[in-house]
């Protein structure tokens, strides 16, 4: 073997392959070992593979050799790693997955059910449910407790690498709804919350995720830019993202943003489904416009530019037609909602229109596709037997109207009703079969995974990370090599 290159970050390390022509050995990423090391498996490899020259191995652990081997002859049949097809003298590409009873493997981390790209998620409220017990009860984020939705080991078993992790304060269930007129009919949106009542619940979900971090560092880390999300990826930890979803938390002056920065927020959507002293939500009602009420007060306006000179993501979700574009007028940042569907295919309020989906592309912004039912059915209905080729049609839809650079995951788990189908955190896998089935490639199901979503953090977070090269004008995410 001429040369081995060990690569910064293991899961991305197939996409820098090409950016190397001098070598005639497989590249071993770092914490993988070659197959040549290993003679009881390279013997099976051996019978299997009489005529392979160069094998690349994933996911091998030297002291457990019992494994399932899947291969793709690139000579016939789908490309897994198409990009590097004629840059080195490859017959197969053999993937391994090892076979382990303990759910959360210290060591490499690897899921019973193998994933190819780590799964970065636009939106969860897994903090909200590990907070109220009325939610929970009482269950642990570290044990497997079949409870909500997201844990340490269906994270694992779902391939989930991380995410936004939202902090949201709940309508309390016994107050009145404020209801406004919109198209003739009278329609109910949730009241405001007080300042105080949301600024105690947002401290609590940072204490608590500050708790995660500290029970198991290896399991959960808190993350502050793309780096910090590499790393995470790397060590094979949670990566996440603080994101306060519905700024009743922060002070109309915004005299503790910064504080709040400094907690570790990096990512805030100014409402939830109800209005505040920045901007106006949208109620989720079916064949609906989000075009009710106002756009963004002076407050909101303020708040914006503030976060964009903090490095703040906003977060459009769950604001209206008016606030989405005051938003467009007055950031200089893309343009993101971490977790919304099609208005096109599903008529709500909630979801976004066409021309709001050409001025995120526009803008080289990304939309998190919500997993959650009553937004993606074509009836509205708020039903769990829906078939997750309805979530395929909305994530299709996008790709089609603005492209794959422009679309990524955003479920919202532990927050909504899911597809029976989906369940939970550990049908991710069954989500990425489909998009394969339905034509799209591993380099553009990479970019669904984890790349755009990486790819928008970069330019809007103030730490900028050197592996992600131009995305302005490229829009993907290129792991340089640690040679």
């Amino acid at each position: 073997m001429a040369l081995i290159y060990h690569v910064a970050n293991p899961l991305d390390w197939a996409q820098t392959l090409q950016q190397s022509k001098d070598y005639d050995a497989a590249i071993v990423p770092e914490g993988f070992i070659h197959c040549c090391t290993c003679p009881q498996l390279k013997g099976v490899l051996a019978r299997h593979f009489p005529d392979a020259l160069n094998l690349i191995l994933l996911c091998l652990d030297e002291k457990r050799i019992k494994a399932e081997i899947r291969y793709e002859n690139l000579s016939g049949g789908r490309a897994q790693f198409p990009h590097i097809y004629g840059s080195i003298n490859l017959d197969a590409v053999i993937r391994t997955v090892r076979i382990s009873s303990d759910p959360v493997d210290r060591k490499f981390n690897v899921p019973k059910t193998q994933i190819d790209w780590p799964v970065f998620d636009g939106h969860n409220d897994t903090l909200l449910h590990l907070h109220l017990p009325e939610r929970g009860r009482g269950r642990s984020f570290f044990q497997d407790s079949g409870i909500g939705h997201i844990d340490r080991p269906r994270a694992i078993q779902g391939g989930f690498c991380g995410g936004f992790f939202a902090m949201f304060t709940p309508t309390p269930s016994e107050w009145n709804k404020d209801q406004i007129e919109h198209n003739g009919e009278t329609v109910d949106i949730s009241k405001a919350i007080d300042h105080v009542v949301a600024r105690r619940n947002v401290d609590a979900m940072f204490l608590l995720a500050e708790d995660l971090e500290k029970k198991s560092p290896d399991d959960f880390r808190r993350v502050y830019s793309v780096d910090d999300i590499l790393d995470a990826f790397q060590k094979n930890s949670i990566a996440a993202i603080m994101h306060i979803e519905g700024a009743e938390a922060i002070k109309e002056d915004l005299s503790n943003l910064e504080l709040y920065y400094e907690k570790g927020l990096r990512s805030l959507g100014p409402v939830w489904s109800r209005s505040n002293v920045f901007a106006h939500g949208v109620p989720f009602v079916f064949k609906q416009t989000p075009d009710i009420g106002p756009g963004l007060t002076d407050a909101g306006k303020n708040l914006v530019q503030a976060c964009n000179e903090l490095g703040i993501m906003i977060d459009l979700s769950h604001l209206n037609e008016k606030g989405f574009w005051d938003v467009a007028k007055f950031s200089n940042k893309p343009l993101v909602a971490t977790h919304s569907a099609v208005h096109a295919i599903t008529p709500k309020a909630r979801n976004l229109t066409d021309d709001q989906l050409l001025a995120i592309r526009d803008s080289g912004g990304v939309v998190g596709v919500n997993f959650y039912v009553g937004d993606l059915r074509a009836d509205g209905e708020y039903k769990s037997d829906m078939p997750l080729s309805q979530l395929i049609k909305h994530i299709e839809y996008i790709i089609d109207k603005i492209g794959i650079h422009h679309v990524a995951f955003g479920s919202d788990f532990d927050g909504a009703l899911m597809s029976d189908e989906l369940k939970d955190i550990t049908g991710y896998p069954k989500i990425l079969e489909l998009l394969r089935k339905s034509k799209i490639d591993e380099d553009n199901l990479a970019k669904l995974c984890y790349q755009n979503w990486l790819r928008v953090l970069n330019e809007t977070w103030k730490e900028k990370s050197n592996k992600i090269q131009n995305p302005l004008k490229r829009r993907v995410l290129i792991v340089e090599l640690d040679k």
